[in-house]
């Protein structure tokens, strides 16, 4: 801390500064505020995979009969699917789950990420 011995009034001069301590609140208000907003608010397409990418994990898993998770748009919601991709048409994947069986649209696809199952 530097020296205010300069400055005409005492209460200057002896002030002390408490740094951060004065932002602390607006600190805590922000981040309590961002942790509250709905994580959809950000872009879909900043955490889409490329399409090419989409396609290449959608002819794998379908090739290899394996389980995956995929993000889905619905409308304005985003939801969860897994299950096993058991059919590939146009515009369209087909997906079979634990409990139904969905054709889904290849642009709805966010995201593509394989689940690991154990065998019982």
């Amino acid at each position: 801390m530097g020296s205010r011995d300069y400055l005409p009034y005492r209460s200057a001069r002896q002030y002390q500064d408490r740094k951060m301590a004065k932002w602390m609140g607006f600190f805590l208000s922000e981040h309590t505020s961002a942790l509250q907003q709905p994580m959809l608010e950000a872009s879909d397409e900043i955490h889409a995979q490329a399409p090419s990418d989409k396609l290449l994990l959608i002819h794998q898993l379908y090739a290899t009969n394996l389980t995956a998770q995929f993000q889905i748009r619905d409308q304005s919601n985003l939801s969860h699917l897994i299950g096993k991709v058991t059919d590939i048409q146009n515009h369209t994947i087909g997906i079979a789950s634990s409990k139904d069986y969905r054709f889904v649209a290849f642009e709805d696809i966010l995201t593509i990420t394989l689940v690991e199952t154990i065998d019982t």
